[in-house]
């Protein structure tokens, strides 16, 4: 059994209280009798002061920003590399392909081994994200196996769907790479149920916590969002209508000043007057209103009448989506597994973003305007953008259908205490009680 307290900056003032055993009768759920008053004291001091909570805050702000300006950078800058390293368009999105793998295949083991090590010293290593130490009855092993076959599934399959957009889909070594890489998903989800729980990279039983699985597949199309608006504009700007590179990442501010405001102001709406269901629909809606718009951009002037409110509409769903996705996964994993939660969410936005580019890249091409042109066409840009939009939409509905409030699976607790059990019996008996 382990005992753990997280303050989150949650759109709420919620606290995650620390995980039940199982409920006293006459005792609320937000206490936890596994803790004595000696523990709790200790507990509640050794929580930070708001001046830590703010710099830890900027802290981890810094590293997303570096994140996100990383991605951003290449984007901007990948019309001129195709053009002195005379790549083509459909191999260019390998460079941004690339950065998306490296994230994808590292984010889910460093989640892992930040719940099983210290999270404090995994950040500051690898500046990944803090999860949450716990001090389980036996020290998990690190997952080598399950790395190793996550690893070499996502960098095969994605590798083939990219070499498909530039040697075609009857290439032999294309169609062996993609097979074998969509053959280690299986062998990898079978090599976890076979082992401890408590050592799997990602616990079978995980897969059974309400909204886990839901919001993992809902991952797949945020970073995409973002992704596919950069790298089909970035393209046009510049290798289509002769914009500078600079110029370029000045026409895609919108986003990014949208995006930004819309996560402060969804912050400090309290999750009871907006939900968290209504926040993943109405996001993704917007995200795919965006995409909609682009699909009628013809030429240079549509900047303003199409490009600039859809990338300030979508940039705003997009991240309202993010953020509602986000704080519902943690508030239905228990703390012990948050680390996992943590990083699987952000390598399947990654996951997302490179394989929904190398499929939208194929989509580009394969409507050329007149026979023989390379690259793609404005008919291309237009279904590719149709893809996304249909692909939000889809997405959408299997949240109307499936999404479970996180805060009615906890139905004693209020907005200010959620308590989220250390054991999956736990949760099922204050559940019935």
């Amino acid at each position: 059994m382990s005992s753990s307290t997280l303050n989150l900056p949650l759109p709420t003032s919620t606290t995650l209280a620390p995980p039940m055993s199982k409920p006293v009768e006459g005792q609320p759920l937000s206490a936890s009798p596994t803790l004595d008053a000696e523990s709790q004291g200790l507990a509640v001091a050794a929580l930070p002061s708001n001046t830590r909570r703010y710099f830890l805050l900027f802290v981890f702000s810094l590293a997303q920003f570096l994140d996100i300006f990383g991605a951003s950078a290449v984007i901007v800058g990948l019309s001129q590399m195709s053009e002195s390293l005379d790549m083509e368009v459909t191999e260019s999105v390998w460079v941004v392909n690339a950065y998306s793998l490296t994230l994808a295949s590292t984010l889910l083991s460093g989640g892992r081994v930040a719940d099983i090590t210290n999270p404090k010293t995994v950040f500051i290593v690898g500046f990944l994200f803090l999860g949450v130490e716990v001090a389980p009855t036996r020290k998990p092993k690190m997952d080598y196996v399950g790395t190793f076959l996550q690893t070499a599934a996502i960098v095969l399959l994605i590798y083939g769907l990219t070499e498909a957009n530039v040697k075609g889909w009857r290439d032999p070594a294309t169609i062996s790479t993609v097979i074998i890489g969509g053959l280690l998903f299986p062998a990898f989800f079978y090599w976890e149920s076979r082992i401890d729980p408590i050592d799997a990279l990602i616990s079978p039983q995980m897969w059974k916590i309400p909204n886990f699985a839901l919001l993992a597949i809902f991952g797949l199309s945020i970073g995409y969002w973002f992704f596919e608006a950069q790298v089909a504009f970035s393209d046009r700007f510049q290798g289509e209508w002769g914009i500078s590179a600079i110029m370029t990442a000045v026409r895609f501010l919108p986003s990014g000043i949208s995006a930004t405001v819309t996560m402060i102001v969804a912050q400090n709406i309290p999750i009871k007057k907006f939900p968290l269901r209504y926040r993943l629909i109405s996001g993704a809606l917007l995200a795919a209103g965006a995409m909609l718009m682009f699909s009628f951009v013809d030429g240079r002037s549509d900047y303003w009448p199409l490009i600039f409110p859809g990338l300030t509409i979508g940039a705003g769903g997009a991240a309202m989506a993010f953020v509602g996705a986000y704080v519902s996964l943690l508030l239905s994993v228990p703390a012990e597994h948050s680390g996992v939660a943590g990083g699987l969410w952000n390598s399947v936005l990654q996951l997302g973003a490179a394989a929904l580019l190398s499929i939208t890249s194929t989509i580009q091409v394969a409507f050329p305007e007149f026979p023989g042109q390379v690259g793609p066409s404005p008919h291309g840009y237009k279904y590719g953008f149709l893809f996304a939009m249909g692909l939000l939409i889809l997405e959408t509905g299997l949240i109307v259908v499936f999404f479970k409030d996180p805060l009615a699976l906890h139905p004693s607790s209020t907005e200010d205490t959620v308590v989220v059990d250390g054991e999956a019996e736990g949760k099922k008996e204050a559940e019935s009680s």
